[in-house]
């Protein structure tokens, strides 16, 4: 038998073809087997944000919503649909004097408010950022639910807005 001796270039190209064959079929282990679990629920993006200013409305806006004293201020505004691409999510912002900002979000896109639409307003840290995160529910597809964020800053004005709003 003749003693073969291969160049060093040869031989290192040898192993690692080899090391990676060995190393390939480990990988293909299981076949379509997936272990773990896909999550149903979508996650905020922090970094993507829309300035929205809120317009006064009558009182009659959130008639269906519940009963407010007579000083009670309503705004309104419609927010961007992650669903729908438009702008086209009716929300109402409800300011009593002795109590927490409430808004209501027309989840369910019949144009009107409920009492059952109503989201609580978070205030952890800042006195003046209020937050809240509003799950829309999706129809059809992989995710149950679409998250949008709200922070409201409270008794913002900026120079384009007027005394009464």
């Amino acid at each position: 038998m003749k003693n073969t001796k291969f160049p060093s270039g040869v031989r290192r190209t040898l192993i690692f073809v080899l090391t990676c064959l060995f190393a390939v079929p480990s990988s293909f282990a299981g076949g379509g087997e997936f272990t773990g679990q896909f999550d149903t629920a979508l996650v905020v993006n922090p970094e993507e944000t829309e300035r929205v200013v809120f317009k006064p409305v009558s009182r009659e806006r959130a008639k269906d919503a519940g009963t407010f004293d007579d000083d009670t201020h309503f705004t309104t505004a419609q927010l961007f649909d992650p669903l729908t691409g438009q702008a086209s999510l009716l929300v109402v912002l409800v300011e009593e004097a002795s109590e927490d900002p409430v808004l209501f979000v027309d989840r369910d896109d019949d144009n009107r408010i409920s009492a059952a639409e109503k989201v609580e307003l978070r205030n952890p840290e800042n006195p003046y950022l209020w937050e809240a995160t509003v799950m829309l529910p999706t129809r059809g597809g992989f995710f149950a639910s679409c998250p949008i964020r709200i922070q409201y800053f409270e008794r913002i004005q900026t120079e384009k807005m007027t005394d009464g709003e």
